[in-house]
């Protein structure tokens, strides 16, 4: 049986967020990629969540610790888990809150497991 997840994917890095939805998507999860905070959390489905979103911290514009502040404080979005993916070595200075810190370079079998403990979703065939 494969756990089916709904993932919001939200990376300035083209290749990193095309990278990360290619390999989401050849394990089974369905992802839903966004280069730009702003736009992803216009296009939030409050009524069809996703199960999990994979958050970069330091992008233009809005940066992930701004799209945190604002997901936490709009209902039916607040509950969705959110692992971070960073290249900050360093987030004592400015802490997040989320579920999980994963450090850039990504390794797979982390993220695989992040995603498994945080991510919820449905059992398919």
């Amino acid at each position: 049986m494969t756990v089916t997840r709904k993932i919001v994917v939200i990376d300035d890095d083209e290749d990193l967020l095309q990278a990360v939805c290619d390999v989401l998507g050849d394990v089974g999860h369905q992802t839903v990629p966004f280069s730009g905070a702003e736009e992803a959390l216009a296009s939030l489905d409050r009524d069809n969540p996703p199960d999990l979103i994979l958050l970069d911290l330091m992008m233009p514009g809005m940066s992930g610790w701004d799209f945190r502040e604002a997901q936490r404080s709009q209902p039916g979005l607040s509950s969705i888990p959110v692992v971070v993916m960073t290249a900050s070595r360093n987030l004592s200075d400015n802490p997040i809150d989320a579920n999980e810190v994963l450090l850039k370079p990504l390794n797979l079998d982390r993220l695989l497991c992040a995603i498994s403990r945080h991510g919820g979703g449905a059992v398919s065939g």
